[in-house]
């Protein structure tokens, strides 16, 4: 499944809807409604088996976004392979 949410009410929302639950979620750091870090919270909290990749330019956030549950990290810029290599690197033992 792929999908996109534009704001932070979307994200937290979109995954109750859906009979196939996300195994990952690429959060960014700056959305609108509420911050990244708060939606990865509330989506742990929807669904606990996700793992969230945090991709954000504030290195600063890595260490909060990993402490409230998330699974992975990536600063911006990042390039498309590095992506890639992260995203199956996160799904491998799904």
């Amino acid at each position: 499944m792929n999908g996109t949410a534009f704001n932070g009410q979307i994200v937290i929302e979109k995954p109750k809807t859906l009979q196939e639950k996300p195994d990952a979620v690429i959060m960014d750091y700056k959305i609108l409604i509420m911050d990244g870090i708060v939606a990865t919270f509330e989506i742990l909290n929807i669904i606990n088996r996700s793992r969230i990749i945090s991709a954000t330019a504030d290195e600063d956030l890595k260490e909060k976004a990993l402490e409230i549950g998330g699974f992975s990290f990536v600063c911006k810029p990042f390039n498309f392979e590095e992506m890639l290599a992260l995203r199956k690197n996160t799904l491998k033992d799904k």
